[in-house]
């Protein structure tokens, strides 16, 4: 049942067939028991990305930001660190509001958007636009499957940006 849900979800989105892997050596069911700039390059690598790099961002530690095709940029962070191990990947794109609209106005899109979407997106205080998912992968996660999270996610955030128009 889960499985025509989410197929269910990706046909919406116009996604069209999830996760076709870009890489021939790529196994879409193999385990990554946490995350590594290793796997997070190779995972990025499989949406055959416009732009992939390193920057520190915020707090000092590093965050892969990946452009994609459609033009959406993701920070993707390693989180939920201990003992050398990241078992948490944090999913975030920003937009900045436009000067003509107002805060009530985003609000409302916002709204719109949180009542269907799984990322969540919200309006910060110094007028940039968020949208966020986090990712558990406590005992592992088939790497796969983040690129279907990832396909997901770049799919809600052109719904966003329409949405904010």
């Amino acid at each position: 049942m889960k499985k025509i849900a989410f197929a269910a979800a990706v046909a919406l989105l116009g996604l069209g067939s999830p996760a076709v892997a870009q890489d021939s050596d790529f196994d879409s069911r193999e385990m990554i028991p946490y995350f590594t700039k290793t796997n997070l390059e190779t995972i990025a690598a499989q949406l055959e990305p416009t732009k992939t790099e390193w920057r520190q961002i915020g707090d000092g530690e590093e965050s892969l930001v990946i452009t994609l095709p459609s033009g959406l940029i993701v920070i993707a962070k390693a989180a939920g660190c201990g003992s050398g191990r990241c078992v948490g990947l944090s999913l975030t794109a920003l937009w900045q509001k436009k000067e003509t609209q107002s805060d009530a106005e985003v609000h409302d899109a916002l709204a719109t958007f949180n009542d269907t979407a799984v990322p969540t997106a919200f309006l910060q205080r110094n007028g940039v636009i968020a949208m966020t998912h986090y990712v558990i992968a406590d005992y592992g996660i088939p790497q796969g499957n983040i690129v279907v999270m990832l396909e997901v996610f770049d799919a809600y955030g052109q719904r966003l940006s329409e949405i904010l128009r």
